[in-house]
Order: structure tokens, then C-alpha cells, then sequence
């Protein structure tokens, strides 16, 4: 194995990585700037991260190279670090991922559903990938790993038979007519799992700008800690 390489080999790999991580640091810096639309930037604060550590990964494996022209010791070294790395990031998210398709097939708990257990109580609000996010008696929100879910013992309230309503405001942009925005924003009330289809949703027009309509929606639901879910979900989609 080689033992001698120039010091400017080191020079420009710490270079080139400097000059990734400020560049990513910037990236996200400027989609927070450019991005209003709170549904895409949604969407790019989840990819970017997973964008970022492929990248990084592809750098990783330009540095092996370069390391196993000049100095094979430190390809070796460069190596046993990515292999540890890898190993460990893949048991962390496969634990979390595999417990979470446990709980999803178990039919027990459900969306909606208040969940009890020796650290928490809260109502789950969505399930992840690799956390079941719940939303707290003072509207925080929580993620925890699935892993966590399996090692507590957990008890489920009694869901309520009763079906209360709430009515908000939402404001929408006129490039579609009013008939097709009902239609659009009926179809999204009805598919999400928070909502009582035993009460018809109501949507009415209240007034409207130049650009804009604003409508009254009145949905119903079970469970009460829902009702900012539904909202939420209903502005991040339509809201302008």
C-alpha cells in the first residue's frame, strides 16, 4: 500500500466539502426566502434533507477514490467509517420502520384515536414513516418513534359517539369558478379520516375580492382535538 500523497489532496477535499455544506446551508436559506406556498415548501423541507445526504454520500465515495489512488491506508480508514455509518443509519431507520408497520396493521388504534401511555397522552394526528405524530392536550405537536410505541403499554380512550361541528374560514384564489372549488374542497373534506360523513359538509360562499373567494366551511367530527387537523389541512392545500 501507498503511504505518500501531497498534502493538496487534503487541502481540496476539505475545500470541496466546505464548499457543499455551505452550499446546501444557503439552498435552504433561499427555499424558506422563495417559497411561500406553504404546501411546496412542505414538500422541500422533507426532500431536501434526503437530497443532502445522497450527495453527501456521492462525495463520500469521490473521497474513497481519490484516497485509494494516493494513500490506500486512508481509503481503508475512509471505508470502515462509511460501512459503520451505513450500518448503524440503516438499523436505526429499519427498527423504526418495521415497528411502524406492525402498529399500522394492527387495526387498534386509528387516526383520531387518544392514546395514553407513561410519558404521553395525546391524539394521533398522523402516521409517519418512522414516528406516530400525535397532537397534546395544549395543541403541540410530538413525533415518537414507532420502537417507543411497541415498548409501552398503551391504553385507548373510548371514542365519543357524540358529533359535534366547527365552521372556519378560508380564503381561496379565484382561477377556478365557485361551483369547482366546492366540489374540489368537498372531495378533500370527505377523504380525510378525521371527518364524520354521517353530517353533510357545509361550504358557502361568503364574499370575494378581486383575486380571491372566501368561504365558510362547517365540518363535523368525533373527536373535537381534530378540528384544527382538518383545518390545517384544508389552508395548507386551498388558503392563498
Amino acid at each position: 500500500m501507498k503511504l505518500t500523497f501531497s498534502i493538496l489532496v487534503i487541502y481540496k477535499i476539505i475545500f470541496f466539502a466546505i464548499l457543499l455544506f455551505v452550499f446546501f446551508r444557503f439552498l435552504f436559506f433561499l427555499v424558506l426566502i422563495l417559497l411561500k406556498n406553504k404546501k411546496k415548501l412542505k414538500i422541500a423541507k422533507r426532500n431536501l434533507p434526503i437530497l443532502e445526504f445522497f450527495i453527501w454520500v456521492i462525495f463520500s465515495i469521490w473521497v474513497f477514490k481519490v484516497f485509494l489512488i494516493y494513500n490506500q491506508y486512508f481509503a481503508l480508514i475512509i471505508f470502515i467509517i462509511m460501512l459503520t455509518i451505513s450500518i448503524i443509519s440503516v438499523k436505526i431507520v429499519l427498527k423504526d420502520y418495521i415497528a411502524g408497520v406492525i402498529i399500522k396493521l394492527d387495526s387498534s388504534i386509528v387516526l383520531g384515536d387518544t392514546i395514553t401511555s407513561s410519558n404521553f397522552t395525546g391524539v394521533i394526528s398522523n402516521f409517519n414513516y418512522r414516528t406516530l405524530e400525535l397532537e397534546l392536550q395544549n395543541k403541540s405537536l410530538i413525533k415518537i418513534p414507532y420502537t417507543k410505541i411497541l415498548n409501552n403499554k398503551l391504553i385507548k380512550e373510548k371514542r365519543s359517539n357524540t358529533i359535534s361541528g366547527y365552521s372556519f374560514n378560508l380564503t381561496t384564489s379565484k382561477e377556478k369558478s365557485v361551483e369547482t372549488l366546492i366540489k374540489s374542497i368537498k372531495k378533500t373534506i370527505v377523504l380525510l379520516p378525521w371527518v364524520s360523513i354521517k353530517q353533510q359538509v357545509e361550504i358557502n360562499p361568503i364574499s370575494e375580492t378581486g383575486n380571491t373567494y372566501l368561504f365558510e366551511i362547517s365540518v363535523y367530527s368525533y373527536n373535537k382535538d381534530m378540528y384544527f387537523k382538518i383545518e390545517k389541512h384544508l389552508k395548507d392545500k386551498f388558503e392563498v
